[in-house]
């Protein structure tokens, strides 16, 4: 059974969700301020988080939607690699381009029936997880290039003796390059593959992605993985390849 993160300070529709929720077969915890879920993801493990963005903080009386954005950061800063997905009545272009930002992988509105769209999403994430990562299909778990070597159900890259953990994105991608070392992946291909191709996403969520590979690169004391190619795309690095051979 998955395991879901649902924070939301709203008590009569977070009670509502939860119970739905379990109905189609899940198991729920709920968190209404941004220090039960800080608690909460300190303690266990969850395979999917729901957060609303106006949320409460300690010693502060009204919810503010910078601490959904904030919660979000704090989560993917501490390595929680899990699909996070904002569920909120706020429907400006501005929240919603902060939270992806922020590291958030949906925006999803409240309205009357959004909770089909909530559980919609929910699904398509783990059936795309399923697909893409291989957990059904064990032959396809590793895809390795040398020293480099992407673990897809454990979401790892190993590069030599060094493991690195990846988000779901960050593992779609580096499986990509990894298999096809030589090939010059498009932005619109790495969107693709990031997200599925019935997901529309700007160039910039693919800079936020290989921004934090790259940061965790560099946290890890690996060189960069990661080639830009002028007025092309991207490649694995030439130099990563050759290095290892």
């Amino acid at each position: 059974m998955k395991s879901l993160l649902l924070v939301d300070d709203e008590l009569e529709m977070s009670v509502e969700i939860k119970r739905k929720l379990e109905r189609a077969k899940f198991h729920v915890e709920l968190a209404r301020d941004v220090e039960s879920a800080q608690d909460l993801v300190d303690k266990t493990h969850f395979d999917l988080i729901i957060l609303d963005l106006n949320l409460k903080e300690e010693n502060e009386g009204s919810p503010n939607p910078a601490h959904g954005t904030g919660l979000v950061r704090q989560f993917r800063a501490a390595g929680i690699n899990v699909p996070i997905l904002v569920h909120s009545v706020m429907s400006g272009e501005f929240h919603m381009t902060a939270s992806l930002d922020a590291g958030a992988d949906e925006y999803i509105i409240k309205r009357g029936e959004s909770f089909r769209v909530l559980l919609a999403r929910i699904q398509a994430h783990f059936r795309r997880d399923e697909r893409l990562l291989g957990t059904k299909s064990p032959t396809t778990r590793w895809v390795a290039t040398n020293q480099i070597k992407v673990d897809r159900q454990e979401r790892q890259l190993a590069v030599g003796t060094t493991f690195i953990e990846l988000s779901v994105q960050q593992t779609k991608i580096m499986a990509a390059l990894a298999a096809s070392p030589s090939k010059i992946f498009t932005s619109e291909e790495l969107l693709a593959i990031a997200w599925g191709k019935d997901v529309r996403r700007e160039t910039s969520a693919l800079d936020t992605i290989l921004y934090r590979l790259r940061q965790k690169f560099e946290k890890a004391n690996v060189q960069d993985l990661i080639e830009n190619v002028r007025g092309q795309g991207y490649r694995l690095a030439v130099t990563s390849v050759a290095a290892a051979q």
